[in-house]
């Protein structure tokens, strides 16, 4: 009983840790944090494995799109099923993959400390 409320705990709170990040992708909530976050996706742009297959979306674009999928994926692991739940823990692992992948490429170690 213990673990299944635990496993529902951690799954709703991951899902919330994704969807608002989501929100700020895809919603003009904030100009300037609109503006931060467009000049990182500009910089991803540049360097998203995306490119060796001919697919150069525009930042905007790029970001929005990330953020939908951050906003399905999430909401998945709310409210879905079970099953379903394990398809979006498989898309947030890729979406975190393509993620380190780019800040890998651009050596953007400023998350990590170095002390």
């Amino acid at each position: 009983m213990a673990s299944h409320l635990a496993t529902h705990v951690s799954t709703v709170v991951l899902g919330l840790l994704f969807i608002l990040p989501g929100i700020v992708k895809t919603v003009r909530l904030n100009t300037t944090l609109y503006r931060e976050m467009l000049k990182t996706f500009k910089n991803f742009t540049e360097v998203s494995p995306l490119r060796h297959i001919g697919v150069i979306p525009s930042p905007q674009i790029y970001m929005q799109s990330m953020g939908v999928f951050e906003l399905l994926l999430g909401t998945t692991l709310v409210v879905g099923h079970v099953s379903f739940k394990k398809f979006a823990c498989l898309g947030i692992m890729a979406l975190m993959l393509l993620t380190t992948y780019c800040q890998v490429a651009l050596k953007d170690y400023s998350a990590v400390r170095t002390e």
